[in-house]
């Protein structure tokens, strides 16, 4: 081993990085995210304007930019909720 050189362990990750972390509801928050980068991808897919996709989802233009910026340790947990528990969405 080189002089200053720290030697490390790979771990393998379980599939849910909030569980390798060690942070509470792991799953729940993974589960979150993975809708919350879902809907991300219809707006783009689908070519919605933030507007567009708001007045679609019955929710504010704000609540969309949320997660088309997907900002860090952010994650509109109320508004996941809304949107897995609205019937026909």
């Amino acid at each position: 081993m080189q002089k200053g050189r720290v030697k490390s362990e790979v771990i393998s990750s379980s599939g849910n990085v909030f569980a390798d972390l060690g942070v509470t509801n792991a799953e729940e928050k993974q589960t979150k995210v993975r809708l919350a980068v879902t809907i991300n991808q219809i707006i783009q897919g689908r070519k919605l304007t933030q507007m567009a996709a708001a007045r679609r989802l019955n929710v504010n233009q704000p609540k969309v930019s949320g997660y088309v910026q997907l900002p860090a340790g952010r994650f509109f947990c109320r508004t996941t909720n809304e949107f897995s528990h609205r019937p026909g969405s």
